[in-house]
Formats: structure tokens, C-alpha cells, sequence
């Protein structure tokens, strides 16, 4: 009988840690910045980007209640940043519980089953076509998101010093 562990990684899926980084790092910074330019503004927030929150907290609950197989009997938060917070949370519990070792592994032929960690890379991607929606949202609100996403994506490990900077001709 074949076991999951002695199983070859698909290719294909991103490795647990990686899939923990893309959530709890990237996902949830954009998911931040994004709020705060809908919210935070003063301005009355459309229903559009209002609804686009709302369905971006339920997938991402979703996706929760997915890799733990249970449903979370609680209130949901009324308001959405304290719920978009608590479901980037949970959504990391629920990564923590995985298994390292099994993640990412096929499934044994003889259970005719799909490999769980393909439905659960399938819903991370469903989370980042959420925050795709919603990024055309909030740009037509803030002109200035653009240039707010792409604040920290590029870190210099030297500074550019004064030499550097002046042109050569």
C-alpha cells in the first residue's frame, strides 16, 4: 500500500512555507492598503468595493474552513477591517495545521483522490483574483494605489550614495 509521505512533491504546487508567506505577508499587506485607501479616506465607500470586501473575507474564510474541514461557528466581525484581520488569521491557523510533511505530496492511487494540497493552491489563487477585483475598485477611489502597492516591493541591500547618483556626461 502506498503512503502519501513516500509519495513524489507535485511541481506544480508552491511548497506550505511559500503558501504561508504569499497569505500571511503579501495577501494581507495588499488586503491592508487596500482598506485603508477604500476607508480610510473619509469619502462614502461605493457599494461595488463595499461588496468586493465582503466576498474577499468570505473566500478567504472559506478557504480556512476548507483546509480544516470544519465550519466556524462564530459571529462574524461587522466591521470589515477587524474581519478581513480575523479571517487573514484564521486562514493562518488553519495553514499551521497542515501536515509539512504530506503537503504537497500526491495522493496514494488506491483512494482515488485528488491531492489536498491542489484545492487548497486553487483557492489561494482565488484569493488573489479577489484582491485583482478589488485593486480596479479601489483605483478608480484613490489615484494614488498604484504607487501605495508598490511601496515595499523594492528594498536596496547599499543605498545609492551621492557619486552614484550624479550622471557621467
Amino acid at each position: 500500500m502506498e503512503q502519501q509521505r513516500q509519495n513524489e512533491v507535485m511541481r506544480h504546487i508552491p511548497t506550505l512555507a511559500r503558501t504561508r508567506e504569499r497569505i500571511g505577508k503579501n495577501y494581507r499587506s495588499i488586503a491592508e492598503k487596500l482598506f485603508s485607501s477604500a476607508y480610510e479616506r473619509g469619502a462614502v465607500t461605493p457599494a461595488d468595493v463595499e461588496n468586493g470586501f465582503r466576498s474577499l473575507a468570505r473566500c478567504i474564510e472559506k478557504f480556512s474552513e476548507s483546509i480544516r474541514h470544519t465550519r466556524i461557528n462564530g459571529h462574524n466581525q461587522q466591521e470589515m477591517g477587524k474581519r478581513l484581520s480575523a479571517a487573514f488569521d484564521q486562514a493562518l491557523l488553519a495553514l499551521d495545521s497542515i501536515h509539512a510533511d504530506e503537503y504537497g505530496r500526491r495522493a496514494p492511487f488506491h483512494l482515488f483522490d485528488r491531492s489536498h494540497a491542489e484545492t487548497i493552491f486553487a483557492s489561494v489563487l482565488m484569493i488573489g483574483v479577489h484582491l485583482e477585483r478589488l485593486i480596479v475598485l479601489v483605483a478608480k477611489i484613490d489615484p494614488d494605489l498604484n504607487e501605495r502597492l508598490l511601496a515595499d516591493t523594492i528594498r536596496l541591500e547599499h543605498p545609492l550614495n551621492e557619486q552614484v547618483l550624479q550622471p557621467i556626461a
